[in-house]
């Protein structure tokens, strides 16, 4: 007989015994203590729709991949916000602050994106990030009609993620505003072929969620998000512009903000969203004649200039409190189909509304002074 096998007694009733310590020291105790803590503490702001969602976001294991702890290590603060404060989760009962960081820390999620990004991004995380190794949660839909219905259960996962970092909400807010206020374009990079290379890569992994492949906006997103991705194919915009969008984002709508990634990446992906055509060619249209361009100017005047400004720069009296705000026609030049067909149909989901009151000669003048605006030369 092996000398271990005389002792496997021995071995079995310390292994069962050792299981038996382990659950009275860490489960049996623990739960003596707390069990008569509520698990929804007085004083933590939330509302019922947003503690909802806060038991959702345990129920559903997504503490296993997302922490809400920002450290004051490599970076951190800049990626997610303020380091976290010990008083911030005195009333968190469990707390969350998660071990590992498969997707992004969320301590200071609130207001970084919209309703509609949360709500595509739970049904199908690729839609919003392409990339993404995240499960979706289709059972928290339902179809009507060919239209996709978040649930209670969305809207209130939703509802507590856009309160995660309340405390910091306003500090967070005043450095989004100041970053907006006083960004300028620094050294511009020059275009080539290699930029535009790992500009048609960086889309694919992190635009065509939204935008579709083609970045004519044709996406399953489409059906989830309000206002719905931006046709690419048919803005026209500069570099400028374009590389200006992904630093600040488009507050108001899915569109979220990419300074986080390398300055080159970021023109790449601008110089290759300008090389972007449309599916059809638009028809040649002879030139407008100065008559047209002064009626065009003088609807704009009346009609536009409150919210895109008089010169068209997006920032008229009422368009500088607009989310998402109006555009700079000197930075893009839509092509003359896409804005008639935007003055006869708006935008929904934003303050554009459709001008049917305009006849077709005057959405036309308008259109010929609006792509007059542009400033940046004809698109190469």
């Amino acid at each position: 007989m092996n000398r271990f096998e005389r002792f496997e007694g021995i071995f079995l009733v310390a292994g069962i015994g050792f299981f038996l310590l382990s659950f009275l020291g860490m489960g049996l105790a623990p739960w003596t203590t707390l069990k008569k803590l509520k698990m929804i503490p007085e004083g933590t702001g939330r509302t019922a729709e947003e503690e909802l969602g806060r038991t959702i976001f345990i129920h559903e294991g997504c503490w296993h991949c997302h922490t809400q702890f920002v450290r004051p290590v490599a970076g951190e603060p800049r990626r997610y916000g303020p380091v976290s404060q010990a008083m911030e989760h005195i009333n968190e009962i469990p707390q969350l602050f998660g071990t590992r960081r498969v997707g992004p820390d969320l301590a200071r999620e609130g207001g970084k994106r919209s309703n509609d990004w949360h709500l595509a991004h739970f049904y199908n995380p690729r839609l919003t990030v392409p990339w993404s190794v995240m499960p979706g949660f289709p059972w928290f839909y339902k179809k009507e009609g060919g239209k996709i219905i978040p649930t209670e259960k969305a809207k209130a996962l939703t509802a507590y993620m856009q309160s995660l970092g309340k405390s910091a909400k306003a500090q967070m807010e005043k450095a989004e505003e100041e970053y907006r206020k006083n960004f300028r374009i620094g050294s511009i990079l020059p275009p080539g072929d290699d930029l535009l290379e790992r500009g048609k890569e960086l889309f694919a992994e992190e635009c065509s969620g939204c935008h579709g492949p083609q970045g004519d906006g044709n996406s399953e997103a489409n059906k989830l998000l309000l206002p719905a991705p931006a046709d690419l194919t048919e803005d026209n915009p500069t570099p400028e512009y374009v590389y200006t969008v992904l630093h600040k984002g488009i507050p108001g709508s899915a569109m979220p903000h990419f300074r986080d990634c390398p300055e080159e990446d970021i023109w790449a992906l601008s110089y290759y969203v300008v090389s972007l055509e449309p599916k059809e060619k638009e028809p040649v249209i002879p030139p407008p004649s100065p008559e047209v361009i002064d009626r065009g100017k003088e609807i704009f005047s009346t009609t536009c200039a409150v919210c895109h400004g008089a010169e068209g720069r997006g920032d008229g009296p009422a368009g500088i409190a607009l989310k998402p705000s109006p555009p700079d026609f000197h930075g893009m030049r839509p092509s003359f189909r896409h804005i008639v067909d935007t003055l006869s149909k708006g935008i929904p989901g934003t303050a554009m509304a459709p001008f049917v009151q305009l006849s077709a000669g005057d959405k036309e003048a308008l259109a010929f002074y609006i792509r007059s605006l542009y400033t940046a030369g004809e698109k190469q």
